[in-house]
């Protein structure tokens, strides 16, 4: 009997905005540690730290005055995926409603 291969229907990513935002983050009872934001969406982000976050990992974030708990999805050497699992009600909406994507660059010929 031959094999029968399904495949899940393709799901689209969601919009991710690129930014470039200090962080800072902490990791159990750990000291707050500096990260930076390399882009959003409205359930989570990339972030560049100092160290490797391991997957699964429970973390706590603050940036621009808001904060939030997420959890490790991926990890690729300094860079993380991140979920966010709980906003500070303290904080704004979600994180990609609240910040702009950088301008774009603007090339300008000398000479």
């Amino acid at each position: 009997m031959p094999w029968k291969v399904t495949f899940a229907p393709h799901q689209s990513r969601e919009e991710r905005r690129p930014v470039l935002i200090p962080a800072q983050i902490r990791c159990g009872g750990d000291e707050w540690t500096d990260a930076r934001i390399l882009n959003l969406s409205s359930e989570g982000m990339m972030i560049r730290t100092l160290d490797f976050l391991p997957l699964g990992s429970e973390l706590e974030l603050r940036w621009a005055g808001r904060a939030a708990h997420a959890v490790v999805m991926w990890a690729h050497g300094t860079c993380a995926g991140l979920k966010l699992t709980m906003a500070d009600p303290k904080s704004a909406t979600a994180p990609a409603d609240t910040v702009q994507a950088p301008a774009p660059r603007r090339h300008v010929r000398f000479g």
